[in-house]
């Protein structure tokens, strides 16, 4: 069988046309490449740094040195104490890719409070940014203050005033009895409120019962004053009058006109002793670590280091602990040490915000 030859002519056309314009895309390719990369826009040193800037308003602060040569441009960035460092490496992140900046390193150290972040550079240097957190006040000035309370304890209280009386660490004795003579420690009445349980649970004489009327409420508030002269009262923790707003409003209102100020130990979140200082402009305090009288010595020093390092990041701490020989000795043995001489051991009224 013999087969008819077709022409090749249109299909030649066509290769050839397809030939031609894979040269000229190849050709082409190169020249959109370059246009594209000239096109793109480089990393803005001066966009990131106005973004930056900014933030002044916001408590940040930053400081510029121009490159040398090729060296990278080095700026410091000093944020607020209580902006997360997290927090502010994803800012800086957003507003340097905004500028056209690409993120090469970063790296955060939590203990020395600093975060290092490196930029690839464009066409021309790298960009550094060193960030640090800005010292609180009490930093700034080295002024650390921390208070140790001592709390009356059932058990011989004739040993309890001895121990206190040599200790130099705890300047606050909270009592709930009256005291003979004078004592070199700021001395705090505690408040009796009707506790959880009652009658069966006894509070003692002249506590003050969420039935009481305003005047009874009042009287028994001016007996308790009137037992040591004292700045303020400690209620007692535990209790059921300290949930009942009409009770507290009426003990806030008293410490107000006397001019005390108010301490609960262990506030819980249905305590109404915070809202009614706030009401009536009373100086209201919690402490910041409450060592119970079951405490192990270990956990007495666990609990006192807690208390340093919050006198050291905040500036201020209040440490609630039991009247007890050893607690006490512990506490003696860990303040006086060479390496907390930069805290100042007071009072809880030099503490009060």
């Amino acid at each position: 069988m013999r087969y008819k030859k077709k022409p090749l002519g249109p299909w030649l056309g066509l290769a050839g046309l397809a030939v031609a314009l894979v040269l000229a895309a190849a050709k082409f390719l190169p020249m959109a490449k370059t246009r594209l990369s000239l096109n793109r826009a480089q990393p803005s040193v001066s966009l990131l740094r106005t973004s930056l800037d900014s933030l002044s308003s916001s408590g940040w602060q930053l400081w510029c040195r121009d490159s040398a040569g090729s060296d990278p441009v080095l700026w410091q960035i000093a944020i607020p104490h209580s902006l997360p460092l997290v927090k502010a490496n994803l800012m800086i992140q957003r507003k340097a890719a905004a500028a056209g900046f690409s993120l090469s390193s970063a790296v955060e150290n939590r203990k020395k409070g600093s975060l290092d972040l490196e930029f690839i550079p464009g066409q021309g240097p790298g960009l550094r940014i060193s960030v640090i957190k800005r010292p609180t006040a009490a930093q700034a000035k080295n002024d650390f203050r921390l208070a140790l309370a001592a709390y009356e304890i059932p058990g011989d209280f004739g040993r309890q005033l001895a121990a206190l009386a040599k200790s130099k660490t705890v300047k606050t004795f909270i009592v709930g009895r009256r005291l003979e003579g004078r004592m070199n420690k700021e001395v705090v009445n505690f408040l009796p409120l009707e506790p959880k349980g009652y009658p069966k649970v006894d509070p003692g004489p002249n506590a003050i019962l969420v039935d009481d009327r305003p005047s009874a409420i009042r009287a028994k508030l001016s007996r308790h004053l009137s037992m040591n002269d004292a700045p303020g009262l400690c209620i007692h923790k535990g209790s059921r009058a300290v949930e009942v707003r009409t009770v507290m409003d009426e003990v806030a209102d008293f410490c107000g006109k006397k001019n005390l100020w108010l301490l609960e130990p262990l506030p819980t979140p249905a305590s109404e002793a915070s809202s009614s200082c706030k009401r009536f402009e009373v100086k209201y305090i919690s402490p910041d670590v409450y060592i119970s009288s079951q405490s192990s010595a270990a956990q007495t020093t666990q609990q006192l280091r807690l208390g340093l390092a919050l006198a050291r990041s905040r500036g201020r701490a209040l440490v609630l602990l039991p009247a007890s020989e050893p607690v006490l000795k512990a506490a003696e043995s860990l303040l006086m040490r060479n390496e907390n001489q930069d805290i100042k051991l007071t009072t809880i009224s030099e503490i009060l915000p």
